[in-house]
């Protein structure tokens, strides 16, 4: 299967070589020998990396990583760097990636990350759109022009970060006990208790999902405020611009614990969804017990469903081109171990889903050691990524951008996309962990 035989042929040998060995299982229809050269719509898929590619073959292309939360370094001589990078690189390449756009040296946060009280009364905190301002400016003096913009802001007025019960009640008491502050909240929560938002309370159990529904709009669009529009403001036109986690749905998905799951982004920005198949919840492992005795699909096949169907959602809301999900090394399960991975068979299989769907850009989380990934997975992932991507480039057909996706049940055989096939029967042949059968 795909992933054994991309294993099998080993990092000296190239996957563009056996295509055809490779994919014809995977394919309902015959491959191209080449792209169309006739249609504007198919793109070549980009795949922007965090690091540096160890891997000199690779069709990655590293982000300029922007740390302007990290060095004294002033908005001008990061717009000087930034310009010798871009110098370097084509058109369609040149991908700005800023970490930390909530923290930038000498100012004040965006937004306080646990003070909700101060958010409802006072807005964010714009003062370091004045670095951005800069930044672009000078950058644009320069000649150079990003072709798309990324954040990687996680945080915000999310109350599921915080795990300080004491300190999150008295935040809610604080907006609750202020009549000024309660009419900032939608109607569902005039009714609340300050001690709905611990994790022992059973009053209101889906207080803290409902406060994220509403509250990352926000974020988000004080994210667009300090950075994409100091970035229009400069160069007076649009950009692919996304941050990360934030999605445009075009239909409900559930979560892993049976909520519906949404984080709504600005109208200028894309969906960026996170590709990582990882394993959430108590409820994986009574699922992985249950599936050992023959009941029901093993609960990874569930969770690539749900994902799925989280890309689909988006693509149906705007179309592929405004989509541009992250994607890390091939394995990635358990919640940043880099030790107990998976087999790749689902991480390619979805990645192939995106492309046949029509998405032409992904994001590569692959930070490198001594902390993070290493050398090694990220070398393999980067190859397999890559050359997958080239192959399916030259088999995908263009779909309409007005094309409606239907969610998958979680409990189907197989799933096909645009002529690409994933079958429940080839992933438990080739994707279950042996770990999950001790």
């Amino acid at each position: 299967m795909i992933c054994d035989k991309i294993v099998r042929l080993g990092q000296d040998v190239s996957l563009s070589q056996y295509t055809d060995e490779v994919l014809a299982d995977y394919l309902q229809y015959a491959l191209y020998t080449e792209p169309s050269s006739t249609d504007d719509d198919i793109e070549p898929v980009r795949i922007f990396s965090w690091d540096t590619d160890p891997n000199t073959e690779s069709k990655t292309f590293p982000f300029f990583w922007l740390r302007n939360n990290r060095s004294d370094t002033s908005a001008t001589e990061w717009a000087e760097q930034c310009a010798a990078d871009f110098a370097t690189k084509r058109i369609g390449e040149r991908c700005l990636f800023i970490w930390k756009p909530n923290s930038t040296i000498g100012y004040p946060d965006v937004i306080e990350n646990q003070e909700y009280h101060k958010m409802l009364k006072d807005g964010p905190n714009l003062e370091s759109k004045a670095f951005f301002d800069e930044f672009f400016n000078e950058l644009n003096l320069r000649g150079q022009t990003p072709d798309i913009i990324v954040l990687d802001f996680e945080g915000g007025l999310t109350l599921y970060g915080n795990n300080d019960d004491k300190q999150k009640i008295n935040e809610m008491d604080q907006i609750l006990s202020n009549p000024d502050l309660v009419t900032k909240l939608p109607e569902y929560f005039s009714d609340a208790k300050a001690d709905w938002v611990t994790s022992s309370s059973s009053e209101r159990h889906n207080f803290n999902h409902n406060w994220s529904l509403w509250s990352d709009p926000f974020v988000a669009e004080s994210m667009k405020k300090v950075v994409y529009d100091a970035y229009f403001e400069v160069y007076g036109v649009e950009i692919p611009y996304s941050n990360y986690g934030d999605k445009n749905r075009g239909f409900p998905v559930l979560a892993w614990n049976g909520r519906i799951n949404s984080h709504p982004v600005t109208g200028t920005g894309c969906s960026a969804p996170a590709n990582y198949l990882i394993i959430r919840g108590s409820g994986y492992a009574a699922d992985l017990d249950a599936w050992k005795k023959g009941k029901g699909k093993h609960p990874r096949w569930s969770i690539f469903i749900d994902t799925l169907n989280g890309i689909r959602s988006c693509i149906t809301s705007e179309g592929p081109r405004r989509v541009m999900p992250w994607i890390s090394c091939l394995g990635y399960e358990t919640q940043h171990n880099k030790h107990e991975l998976a087999p790749s068979f689902l991480d390619l299989h979805l990645h192939s889903h995106c492309i046949m769907s029509g998405i032409s850009v992904f994001h590569f989380w692959n930070p490198g050691p001594p902390s993070q990934w290493s050398d090694d997975k990220r070398k393999e992932s980067s190859q397999y990524y890559s050359e997958l991507a080239i192959a399916l480039a030259n088999a995908r057909k263009t779909i309409p951008e007005d094309t409606i996706w239907e969610p998958v049940d979680r409990d189907v055989d197989f799933v096909i996309t645009n002529g690409f096939k994933t079958t429940y029967a080839d992933f438990e042949k080739n994707g279950i962990s042996a770990r999950d059968y001790l």
